[in-house]
C-alpha cells in the first residue's frame, strides 16, 4: 500500500503557514512578506501580541509588502491559497479543518494569553503535515508548546535565527526544544517553504514496491549502526510518515535517494532518529500511564512473577536531557517496593 502524505481531497487545500511574532516582530514580517513570490500556492496566518486596547494597522502595513490579498479575520472565513490572514485585537484564533475560527477570551486572560500556541496547536490538529509553523522575534515563550505539536503531527517548524531577531527570548525557547527543523535569518524563509510545499506533492512512498523496500532497509541498517536502535519492526505507517516528512524538508523525492543523502550527510541519521522517536515517546508525555508505576499492582506483579526488569533511562544525542525523567523518577520513587539495581 503506498503511503502519501496528501490525500485527494487535502492536496486541493493549501499549505498553511502560521506565523507568530511578538516584540520586534512587525520588521520581521515586513521582511518575510517581501521575499514571497507573486503566487505561492500557501495560505498565511499571522498571530501577534497585539494591544487589546487599540485598533490594528497590521493589515495595511503588510499589504505593503506584498501582492498577496491581506486580511484581518472578522469572523469565522476559509482558508484559501495566496491570502495573508491577520489576527485583531483582543481575539483568540483556531484552525478548525480548513477555516479559521474566531474567539473571545475570558476577561481576566486578556492579557499575557498564549495566543500563539493556541493557534499553532489548532494547526497541528487540523493540517497535520500540511501545516508550518514560524516563530519569529518576540520576548518570553509564547509558541513554544505550539511548535512541539506541529512537529509531533508531521508539520514543518521554522524558527528565525536569534542573531537576527529584535529580540530573541521566543525564537531562543523554540530552539531550546530540538524541535526546529530550520533556524534562518528571515529573509531565507521563502525559499525553505517553497521546497518543503512543492515535496508535499512530489513525494510518495510505497511498502510495496521492492526498490523502496530495500531502501528502507538500507535506511534501518543507517540508523542502527549509528544510534544503537533498531526501528525495523516498529509499526511501519509511523515510520513512514517521519522518513517522508524529513524527505519533504530535505526535498528528496525518493526512498531511494533518501537512503543515498543519509549517506553523504551524516548529520541527518540523527535528525532522522529524533523525528522517529517523536513517534515512540507519546507514552512518556502522558501522564496517566506513568502515574500508573506508583501504583501497588505493578512492584507485585513483578515480584510475584519473579521477573529482573532492565529500565534504560537515556537521553540519545540531540534529545533535552529531561526526556528521560519521568521514567527515572518513578523508578526512584519505588524502592521500598522494588529492589533498583542501577547500572
Amino acid at each position: 500500500m503506498a503511503e502519501k502524505k496528501g490525500e485527494a481531497n487535502n492536496e486541493e487545500q493549501p499549505l498553511v503557514v502560521g506565523l507568530g511574532a511578538s516584540a520586534g516582530g512587525l520588521d520581521a514580517l515586513k521582511t518575510f512578506f517581501s521575499s514571497l513570490p507573486d503566487e505561492t500556492g500557501m495560505a498565511f496566518v499571522v498571530v501577534v501580541h497585539l494591544s487589546p486596547d487599540h485598533e490594528s494597522n497590521l493589515p495595511e502595513l503588510l499589504q505593503a509588502q506584498t501582492s498577496l490579498k491581506v486580511v484581518q479575520v472578522k469572523k469565522n472565513v476559509e482558508i484559501k491559497a495566496d491570502h495573508v490572514y491577520v489576527i485583531p485585537p483582543s481575539k483568540l484564533l483556531e484552525v478548525g479543518d480548513n477555516h479559521l475560527e474566531l474567539s473571545e477570551p475570558e476577561e481576566s486572560k486578556r492579557h499575557g494569553l498564549a495566543t500563539i500556541d493556541l493557534f499553532f496547536r489548532s494547526l497541528a490538529k487540523a493540517k497535520a503535515g500540511r501545516g508550518a509553523c514560524i516563530i519569529l522575534s518576540g520576548t518570553g515563550n509564547d509558541g513554544t508548546i505550539g511548535l512541539k505539536a506541529v512537529k509531533k503531527a508531521g508539520g514543518l517548524t521554522m524558527v528565525q535565527d536569534p542573531d537576527d531577531a529584535q529580540y530573541p527570548g521566543m525564537p531562543q525557547s523554540a530552539i531550546d526544544t530540538g524541535l526546529a527543523d530550520f533556524v534562518l535569518p528571515v529573509e531565507e524563509m521563502a525559499e525553505e517553504l517553497t521546497g518543503y510545499k512543492e515535496g508535499l506533492a512530489n513525494i510518495s512512498i510505497s511498502d510495496e514496491d521492492e526498490e523502496d523496500r530495500k531502501a528502507l532497509q538500507k535506511i534501518f541498517s543507517n540508523v542502527l549502526s549509528h544510534t544503537g536502535h533498531d526501528f525495523s519492526n516498529y509499526k511501519r505507517s509511523s515510520v513512514l510518515r517521519r522518513i517522508e516528512r524529513r524527505m519533504q524538508v530535505n526535498r528528496v523525492a525518493d526512498l531511494s535517494g533518501y537512503r543515498d543523502y543519509l549517506s553523504d550527510h551524516p548529520e541527518e541519521t540523527g535528525e532522522l532518529f529524533n523525528d522517529l522517536l517523536i513517534s515512540v515517546t507519546n507514552f512518556f508525555r502522558d501522564p496517566r500511564p506513568l502515574m500508573n508505576w506508583n501504583q501497588p499492582s505493578y512492584p507485585n506483579y513483578l515480584r510475584t512473577k519473579n521477573r529482573t526488569i532492565r529500565c534504560g533511562c537515556g537521553c540519545p544525542a540531540a534529545l533535552p536531557a529531561k526526556r528521560p525523567t519521568p521514567l527515572r523518577c518513578c523508578c526512584l520513587n519505588m524502592p521500598a517496593r522494588l529492589t533498583i539495581r542501577r547500572t
